[in-house]
This record gives C-alpha cells, sequence and structure tokens, in this order.
C-alpha cells in the first residue's frame, strides 16, 4: 500500500507491507520525516483531522492505498516537579493547509521561499470526454471520489440556496429550470460551476484557457488557503498536476498548491502556452456541431447559442 506523505521539508511515499502494524508505518514515517516516533501528528482526510494510532493494529484498517498524511510535529514536554511544562523547539513551524485524501498538497510558500512546483513538469490529466469533463477534472484536482452526478447536485443545491444572487438574468433561465439542467448528464458545466464548486471546496480554482491562455480564477479573494488548476480548451476541461512521479505515474502528482504560489501559477500557464503552440484546442467560433435533441447542425458558439434561444435545445456534440 502507498503513501503519501507531507511534511514541512516536502512530499515522500511510503510503502506500507499487508501486514504491517501501525507502530511499523510510525517508524517509516520517522526515518523519511526525521521526527522522533513519540512526536509524530498525523492528519488525514478532507478538511484534515487528526488520526489516533493504536500501535498494534494492522495499518489497513486505519488507511488505504493512495491517503495523503499530513505529518507534524508535537512539542517536547518535560516534567518538572509534579507540573508538566510543554517546550517547543520547532523552528519556522507552519501551519498545515487543508488536504483531501487521495491528492497531494504542496506545503504553503511564503515570501521568499522555494515551491515544490519546481521540482517537477506539470502535466494535463486528461479526463473523459463525455459531457461531464469539468466535473471530473475538478473531482480529480481536489482529490475526492466524487462523482460527476454528485457534484451536479452540489452546483444545484448552490443555486437554489442564493435565488437573490443566481438570477434569471444571470442563469439564463428560472433558478428551478437550471436546477433540473444541470442535474443532466448531457448538459455542460462552465464559470457558474465552477464559482460554485470552488466555494463549496474552499479552493479556489483556477481555469486557464489554451487558446487565450487567460486565468480565470474561481473562488479568488475569499482568503481560501488552497488552489487547484484546470486547462480549458474550448470545449473541454481537464486537471493540470505536478508529475513528482513521472507523466506516467500518477500516484505522487500533486494537484493543490498556496494559493499564492507564485511558481505553481506560472509553470500552469506556462503548460497552457505549450499546448497553445500545439493548436490543441479547439475555435468554438467556427467548429461544427450537432444538435443531439434533433440533428440540427451549427456552427460556433454563437450558432449553438442562437439554436438554443429558439429551441430551447441545449445537448451538442463535435461534429
Amino acid at each position: 500500500m502507498l503513501l503519501r506523505v507531507r511534511t514541512r521539508n516536502g512530499v515522500s511515499q511510503v510503502k506500507a507491507g499487508d501486514d504491517w502494524t501501525q507502530d511499523e508505518l510510525l517508524k517509516s514515517i520517522s526515518e523519511v520525516s526525521g521526527i522522533d516516533v513519540d512526536r509524530i501528528k498525523i492528519k488525514s482526510g478532507f478538511p484534515p483531522t487528526e488520526v489516533t494510532l493504536d500501535g498494534g493494529e494492522n495499518v489497513k484498517s486505519i488507511f488505504r492505498q493512495g491517503d495523503s498524511l499530513v505529518v507534524e510535529e508535537t512539542a517536547k514536554k518535560q516534567s518538572v516537579g509534579d507540573s508538566v511544562v510543554v517546550e517547543d523547539d520547532r523552528a519556522d513551524s507552519k501551519d498545515q493547509e487543508s488536504e483531501p485524501s487521495h491528492v497531494a498538497v504542496a506545503p504553503s510558500q511564503s515570501a521568499g521561499a522555494s515551491s515544490i512546483a519546481d521540482e517537477a513538469d506539470f502535466v494535463r490529466r486528461v479526463v473523459p470526454d463525455d459531457n461531464s469533463c469539468l466535473f471530473r477534472a475538478v473531482s480529480l484536482v481536489i482529490g475526492q471520489s466524487h462523482t460527476a452526478e454528485f457534484l451536479r447536485r452540489n452546483v444545484a443545491n448552490g443555486v437554489r440556496d442564493k435565488p437573490h444572487f443566481y438570477t434569471e438574468v444571470t442563469l439564463g433561465k428560472s433558478s428551478q429550470e437550471y436546477q433540473s439542467w444541470i442535474l443532466r448528464e448531457t448538459s455542460w458545466g462552465g464559470a457558474i460551476e465552477l464559482s460554485i464548486l470552488a466555494d463549496h471546496f474552499k479552493t479556489e480554482i483556477a481555469a486557464i484557457d489554451v487558446k487565450t491562455t487567460r486565468m480565470d480564477c474561481y473562488g479568488e479573494g475569499k482568503d481560501y488557503e488552497l488552489r487547484g488548476y484546470l486547462l480549458y480548451d474550448g470545449i473541454h476541461y481537464d486537471a493540470i498536476a505536478l508529475a513528482l512521479g513521472g507523466e506516467s505515474n500518477r500516484d505522487l502528482d500533486v494537484t493543490l498548491f498556496a494559493s499564492n504560489d507564485v511558481v505553481a501559477q506560472t509553470k500552469a500557464i506556462a503548460l497552457a502556452q505549450r499546448e497553445n503552440k500545439r493548436k490543441a484546442y479547439t475555435d468554438t467560433a467556427n467548429f461544427k456541431l450537432k444538435c443531439q435533441d434533433c440533428s440540427a447542425v451549427v456552427y460556433g458558439e454563437k450558432g449553438a447559442l442562437d439554436h438554443t434561444k429558439a429551441t430551447a435545445h441545449s445537448n451538442y456534440a463535435e461534429g
């Protein structure tokens, strides 16, 4: 079982044997982190919560393949007479950011500090082209095993809960119509959906347009500590990951970064620029679309919008 271990020094991996006890896991974590076993504190999950290890139990009883562990060093305790003095000898310790399970998160970046984004290349992690690409890409970046249906429901609920914000003018249809529409597996997501999901996960979601290399960051300005990146090619969203294990190995991918990590942002945009040079985008002004409701052929985004206004059809595919 492969586990990812993050300390203030960076990300490491621990390969736990099938018969390992939790004590054996602690010893291995101590080796990669440099922290004494009796001073290790482990957090896991989203948001991260402290995990109490019961030494003799099998490690599989509490963790599973691919889990990410945030490891902190607790303060040292010294007895003085009948009292206990807590001595914290940790230099420059940093708060750990919220971390979803099954996804590695880069440490926060202070001014002048190096970034984990310097340690490997950013790559495009392709998700299925099935009308739910936005939701699948967000799930991959956030690191949760949420289905597209689950995320669609969250978006519908977000619209329902803010009727004065998500008005008919904003949605292009009534709130009730929109809620029913976004729950259909054929409905595409965009800016509204990303904004709602950013607030739901309290994480900035930055979508970079491959054609223009412009970045739109949803959830920005709300003091969210983490940011994930997506690529948008005009009709499809994919996830962006820092491939610590190489492009062919996703086990050590890092997909969430401190929202103030300038290096991560620069490298994510650079990836979009490389994709732009490869012409890896769709010209939405002129591409051919076929309406899946009536088989009409339209050209470009404007043609699709005009057809939707005239017929209320909203299901399109390239062709």
